[in-house]
């Protein structure tokens, strides 16, 4: 996981770094993620045309393993 991470895994919480997960919790921070996501992609198919990697970029940062 630290190959996928580019770091440390645990290195934001020994470094006494705030993040979106420590001060909201794993489940808020997912259903943020969810819904932040789901606007975005409605977005991109009420624009024209040409959201096809958009919206694969969409599914991959959505459902990829941490």
């Amino acid at each position: 996981q630290e190959a996928t991470l580019g770091k440390d895994i645990g290195s934001d919480e020994k470094n006494g770094k705030l993040t979106y997960v420590t001060i909201y919790g794993a489940a808020q921070a997912r259903e943020e993620v969810e819904r932040l996501s789901g606007e975005a992609a409605a977005l991109i198919v009420s624009g024209n045309g040409g959201g096809h990697f958009l919206q694969k970029l969409i599914e991959w940062m959505t459902t990829r393993e941490l």
